[in-house]
């Protein structure tokens, strides 16, 4: 039987970019998001026995142990995980709605950490098995305008790091991927399309290209881009009331 993958925020942008690759080398993919009719679309090519489509909103508090349950249901196990569902917002920590805020707590980080709990469960007993959480280069610097979405990529850095470590010496692979602005719909929903931040964003495609290969070699840490890896680097160098400052110029409109 095909290996099985899961790919979470799957009806656009990253998550149904990464879709082709996957069904192409052979795999079956488990599509979800809050859309039905976006992932049918992306769907329509394909032979409908190489994937599965299953809606789940992972704002909702333990949607993500429900939507293991219901991969379960339908006698799969996850071999790969691509943990990709988030959004952000633009503006004043205390200007924005507080509940959008939770919300996006909620699937940046909680839903994560819930799916990547489940899911090890199965690959800790199979003794094989990958997992993509998909942080961002936002994760290493702060945010002003955008305090929360950065603060809580930084958490899905350090806590797949951590990882990354806890699993160095068995067959199980936890992978970063950390993109910069992406040509996807973050931008419209997060309200940053007209910002410096999005002058020069990569094509989605591009970044998934590039995110896929690396991934199936075994590939850690996964930076898109020249640019994305030399603001990295001066993470390292710059100190971060330096970085705050930068994050929020880049910001502005």
């Amino acid at each position: 039987m095909n290996q099985t993958v899961l790919i979470t925020g799957a009806s656009s942008g990253l998550g149904a970019d990464f879709i082709p690759h996957f069904i192409s080398d052979g795999y079956h993919v488990i599509l979800t998001a809050r859309s039905y009719e976006q992932m049918q679309q992306l769907t329509q090519y394909y032979n409908p026995e190489s994937y599965t489509i299953i809606i789940q909103d992972l704002q909702i508090p333990h949607a993500a142990a429900q939507l293991y349950e219901k991969v379960k249901q339908r006698g799969l196990t996850i071999d790969i995980l691509i943990n990709n569902a988030g959004f952000g917002l633009l503006g004043d920590f205390h200007t924005l709605d507080l509940q959008q805020q939770l919300a996006m707590m909620q699937v940046n980080m909680t839903s994560l950490v819930e799916l990547t709990y489940l899911c090890l469960g199965d690959m800790e007993n199979k003794q094989a098995g990958k997992i993509l959480n998909v942080a961002s280069v936002a994760a290493y610097l702060p945010g002003p305008k955008m305090a929360i979405y950065y603060a809580t990529k930084a958490f899905v850095l350090s806590f797949s790091q951590a990882l990354c470590e806890e699993y160095a010496n068995t067959p199980i692979q936890i992978s970063i991927l950390a993109p910069g602005a992406t040509k996807t719909n973050f931008a419209k929903v997060a309200h940053v399309e007209k910002t410096k931040m999005f002058a020069r964003p990569m094509k989605s495609s591009v970044v998934v290209s590039i995110a896929y290969h690396q991934f199936m070699k075994g590939k850690h840490i996964i930076i898109p881009g020249t640019i994305n890896k030399l603001i990295i680097g001066a993470t390292k160098i710059l100190p971060r009331h330096l970085l705050a400052k930068v994050a929020k110029t880049i910001t502005r409109i």
